[in-house]
């Protein structure tokens, strides 16, 4: 008789019989029955319960459904299936080519009759009790850890830490035991600096090109990405907060990198919308993009590039269409224009107005979170006093009412100031413009502009036609070409300050 060997093994542990013992023993039963192995399937850490995809078992039910072979050998019943589905249509093939299942650790099972497949369904079926008991039991294991603020040891390092292990010898259900965490501090240092930069307004991507020209490296020992930097620096672990299920259900044993109300004002600004721009990853190549409106219909002048014409600024037709100015502007000369103001105001006493520092910011945030916590307490100290009787149900629900009022505007306020936009800090004066990478120069130029109008250029309307009052074709004397410029400028540009 033609015969083929199942072995399969969810998990890489030492009690359990590997998959080369199991396809060993097989091989020693096939022999012992007189049987011709003609094909050996296995699945190593695969689940039969969770109904994930499992490549040998699959590949093995097409094969048994050629009809070609009589006998499927496996180690037991649970090594095959452990849910309903993958059983019934184990037993389809089975029943249809008359194939039995012979285990090396039991017997034999013909699943064509009835009483057959009735004792598989109900080998199955105490499998999947087994298992589900187990998972559930892990399950409670893990957020009992969680709840304790304890590391459940599976993963890879998380950045910014060390963990410290205890090799545990050979024979012991596990290999090692993690003993505690500490800080990493290179790394730790820039997830400090990195969580500065943000708060400030840089963007991640910046920070993670940073990151790679000076050689720090992720976990793995490649280079970042914006996201995956968004990653590290919202996740609860950086301030020592346990996350279990996507909620974090307290404070976690090992150190922290921030403090709660950084992590608070991190996460609400790196989960707004707006910094996930439509072309993420790519360079800004024009410094005033996004800041001008056309002072026609108050649209968004965008950039544009046409044959013989220099780059500029221009109010696009199709994004603008009821426009009747068609507003356009030469780019490189307005850029140096809008950068003598941004200079000016740089370089003035005003400028301390506008640059604000995040620290009253995330001390508010702090406070809220503290009296968020007490809010909390207070609630639930009013339910145990509930249920030992020391007040009536309508006084508690009168407390927690108000309890839940006060929170609820808490939690509004909390929102508003986590996800503000970030006010970056001011460079320094003594700095020349040219020393500013284009980063910072959009930076300091978003801190002190609010937005910059163009207005048509100025004209008069004669007898149907227009006439420009100041010269719109450029001169070629320099000299002249400067003053031209000067007036257009003067005339067209309207930059709107913060204050």
């Amino acid at each position: 008789m033609r015969a083929v060997i199942y072995a399969r093994l969810s998990e890489d542990h030492e009690r359990a019989e590997s998959v080369p013992t199991q396809i060993s023993n097989s091989t020693k039963h096939a022999k012992r029955m007189g049987w011709e192995v003609v094909h050996v399937f296995k699945d190593e850490r695969r689940s039969g319960y969770s109904g994930e995809f499992r490549p040998g078992f699959e590949a093995m039910l097409k094969f048994l459904s050629k009809g070609d072979v009589q006998v499927l050998i496996a180690r037991h019943h649970d090594r095959l299936t452990r849910n309903a589905e993958d059983f019934d249509r184990l037993m389809k093939i089975c029943g249809k080519s008359k194939i039995k299942i012979s285990t090396y650790t039991g017997g034999e099972l013909d699943l064509s009759t009835a009483s057959g497949g009735f004792y598989g369904f109900m080998e199955t079926g105490r499998s999947w009790y087994e298992s589900a008991i187990r998972s559930q039991r892990v399950k409670d294991a893990m957020e009992r850890v969680a709840r304790e603020g304890k590391r459940t040891g599976g993963g890879s390092r998380p950045f910014g830490y060390k963990i410290i292990r205890q090799d545990l010898g050979e024979g012991a259900p596990r290999r090692w035991h993690i003993v505690k965490e500490v800080l990493e501090p290179a790394e730790a240092e820039a997830i400090k600096e990195a969580a500065a930069r943000v708060l400030r307004g840089e963007s991640l991507r910046s920070i993670a090109m940073d990151w790679n020209e000076r050689g720090v490296k992720t976990v793995g020992g490649g280079k970042w990405q914006g996201s995956m930097i968004r990653r590290v620096l919202m996740s609860p672990r950086i301030a020592k907060l346990r996350e279990h299920r996507g909620e974090v259900v307290g404070k976690a044993k090992w150190p922290r990198i921030i403090d709660r109300a950084t992590h608070d004002r991190l996460v609400g600004l790196l989960g707004r919308p707006e910094r996930r721009p439509a072309n993420y990853g790519r360079p800004r190549i024009y410094p005033l993009a996004g800041l001008l409106r056309c002072g026609s219909c108050g649209g968004k002048l965008v950039t544009y590039l046409q044959p013989r014409q220099t780059r500029g600024y221009g109010c696009r037709k199709d994004e603008n269409f009821q426009c009747p100015a068609r507003v356009r502007i030469a780019g490189e000369p307005l850029e140096e224009y809008v950068a003598g103001y941004v200079i000016e105001m740089w370089k003035s006493p005003r400028a301390l107005n506008i640059a604000q520092s995040d620290d009253d910011r995330i001390g508010r945030i702090g406070k809220i979170t503290s009296q968020m916590a007490q809010l909390q307490e207070q609630k639930n100290e009013a339910l145990r006093m509930k249920l030992r009787g020391e007040v009536d149900l309508q006084t508690y629900r009168t407390v927690t009412r108000e309890l839940d009022a006060t929170r609820d505007q808490l939690a509004r306020e909390h929102e508003h100031l986590t996800s503000e936009a970030a006010m970056p800090e001011l460079p320094d004066p003594s700095l020349a413009w040219e020393d500013l990478s284009a980063v910072d120069r959009r930076t300091l130029t978003e801190m002190l502009i609010d937005k910059i109008v163009i207005a048509p250029h100025p004209h008069k309307i004669i007898d149907g036609r227009r006439h420009y009052t100041i010269r719109a074709i450029p001169y070629q004397d320099p000299q002249q070409e400067a003053e031209r410029l000067k007036a257009v400028h003067e005339a067209r540009v309207k930059i709107v300050p913060r204050v």
